[in-house]
């Protein structure tokens, strides 16, 4: 898939704009991303995995340094009662 190639291309290196500039079609998770992220700064909820992979697409934070930042985070319940 195009959302695929992407995050492919993203994990060996290559930068957003160079991916997104070769490619005939929209990789539609790309402005997802953006919309989900945007969303939840309204909204004031956290989310976690969505704020990394936005820093990657669009902050130019590595791949690797968003996992180790979401391993590393401190155990909380997300379910709370």
């Amino acid at each position: 898939s195009r959302n695929r190639q992407v995050g492919i291309r993203i994990g060996k290196g290559e930068k957003l704009n160079d991916i997104i500039s070769g490619m005939d079609m929209v990789a539609e998770g790309v402005e997802t991303t953006r919309s989900i992220y945007d969303l939840s700064r309204q909204k004031n909820i956290e989310m976690p995995i969505c704020e990394q992979i936005y820093q990657v697409l669009f902050e130019d934070v590595s791949p690797r340094k968003a996992i180790l930042e979401l391993m590393g985070r401190e155990l909380v319940d997300e379910h709370p009662g």
